[in-house]
């Protein structure tokens, strides 16, 4: 995926294609982070829900677990803003399963 496409989907958010001025907004102690949802062939058709850290000329910077990677553009075939994790209710009068004792 080229560069542009995917500032225009942060754009969305943020409302700013100009590297200069993303990669400042993301080094702010306020700045929220908002997930975005990747995947291409290499990064297994999964796919990844990451934070951007910071953007280069070659790819994204993206916190992942507990290290910080780099995905070259040329690797992201579709890239687009995560949807929020839904909390699933507990059905009423369902108990927790005990684990199996040894």
């Amino acid at each position: 995926m080229k560069q542009d496409a995917i500032l225009k989907v942060i754009a969305k958010d943020l409302g700013s294609i100009e590297l200069t001025q993303l990669n400042a907004l993301f080094k702010t102690d306020t700045f929220n982070h908002i997930k975005y949802k990747m995947t291409g062939k290499k990064l297994g058709h999964l796919g990844y829900t990451v934070n951007i850290k910071n953007i280069t000329k070659d790819g994204l910077k993206v916190f992942l677990a507990n290290k910080v990677k780099l995905i070259k553009f040329e690797d992201i075939e579709q890239f687009e803003k995560a949807k929020p994790r839904v909390e699933r209710p507990r059905p009423r009068g369902v108990a927790s399963v005990p684990a199996k004792s040894r």
